[in-house]
């Protein structure tokens, strides 16, 4: 048998013309690819995302406007006209609206055929936001257990979520709206695992108001879970810290904040807030809340409020009603109390 020798230079060139040719046949398969997304008509796709994604949110999505997509800079496919419906109970039948949304993807996701969004962006938004009177929200997808929205398929890819020129409409049953503007909104992620940034700028009720800090991930909240976070809040006349867990916005359930804060009038919400003439004036707060579906607790509590002075603790609950060990000073007496005691201490 002959045996032919081969020189260990002879050996890597073979070696760098495999790899070559390799990377060769990449670029081909890249560049086809490439071709083929940018030159995709992605209104032929139109029927098939807005199945997908109301199959995904058990919500009927509709794509009004036109659909358009670029692939340099950054993959982008901006939507225009877009509205997800409501609830059956809702009093509006569009729960989102939007005059355009836009996507940013994974670049590798598209060229494995399995998209990854990174980025979407909001413009012109009406979302109305509707509480029942039986204790549902028009804002928990599927059926809370995590089967009817798919939140971890695409949470985990989502690093930014932007909004302008946004209008929420806030309702509970038997009581007025609040309506709430936001001119910016941001979400971020800092880095690979970190709670989202938050920087929020609007009015709500017309008077401004800015939200820094961070978030949790909201993929439990979408799908009946509590919302976390560490949030500072400005408005004119006051000031405040919170960080914890504030539940779902229906009632006290799920609720665990600390909250502290200063000002020369009390935050108020609601438009039809009427604060006695004897609460007016600055107050400072440092306590703790929590609560569940019986009622709430406030704990370590050390509350000025116009010459008043509320020190303790004390619990509310909807069988029984107030009780708690506390201490109240006014300018006419000084109370500490131990047990139970009407509502109409107050009033």
């Amino acid at each position: 048998m002959v045996r032919y020798w081969v020189s260990p230079g002879a050996r890597w060139m073979r070696f760098i013309k495999i790899l070559t040719w390799i990377g060769v046949l990449l670029l081909v398969l890249v560049g086809a690819s490439v071709i083929t997304i940018q030159n995709t008509d992605w209104n032929l796709h139109r029927t098939r995302l807005e199945q997908a994604v109301t199959e995904l949110a058990g919500r009927e999505l509709k794509l009004a406007g036109d659909l358009d997509f670029t692939l340099f800079p950054r993959p982008t496919l901006t939507a225009g006209g877009l509205a997800l419906a409501n609830v059956d109970w809702a009093s509006d039948p569009k729960m989102l609206e939007a005059d355009t949304v836009t996507f940013v993807f994974k670049p590798l996701s598209l060229l494995i055929g399995s998209p990854r969004t990174k980025y979407i962006g909001m413009r012109g938004v009406k979302l109305t936001l509707e509480e029942n009177d039986d204790g549902r929200d028009n804002w928990a997808f599927g059926d809370g257990s995590g089967s009817g929205f798919g939140w971890g398929d695409v949470l985990p890819y989502l690093k930014t979520i932007e909004a302008e020129d946004v209008l929420i409409n806030y309702m509970v049953a038997g009581e007025g709206p609040i309506q709430l503007r936001l001119h910016k909104a941001l979400l971020h992620e800092e880095a690979i695992g970190s709670a989202l940034d938050v920087d929020v700028e609007g009015t709500l009720n017309d008077k401004p108001f800015t939200v820094t800090g961070e978030t949790s991930y909201l993929d439990q909240y979408l799908l009946g879970g509590s919302f976390g976070g560490d949030f500072h809040v400005t408005r004119p006349g006051y000031e405040y810290h919170a960080i914890g867990q504030y539940g779902r916005f229906t009632g006290f359930k799920g609720i665990d904040v600390q909250f502290k804060g200063k000002g020369t009038r009390l935050p108020t919400i609601a438009q039809t807030v009427d604060i006695p003439d004897r609460l007016r004036g600055d107050w400072e707060a440092d306590f703790k809340l929590s609560g569940d579906k019986e009622g709430y607790q406030l704990s370590d509590a050390d509350i000025q409020l116009a010459g008043r002075k509320f020190t303790g603790g004390l619990t509310f609950k909807y069988s029984t009603g107030y009780s708690g060990k506390f201490g109240v000073t006014t300018p006419d007496f000084q109370l500490d109390a131990d047990g139970t005691c009407d509502e109409r201490f107050f009033m």
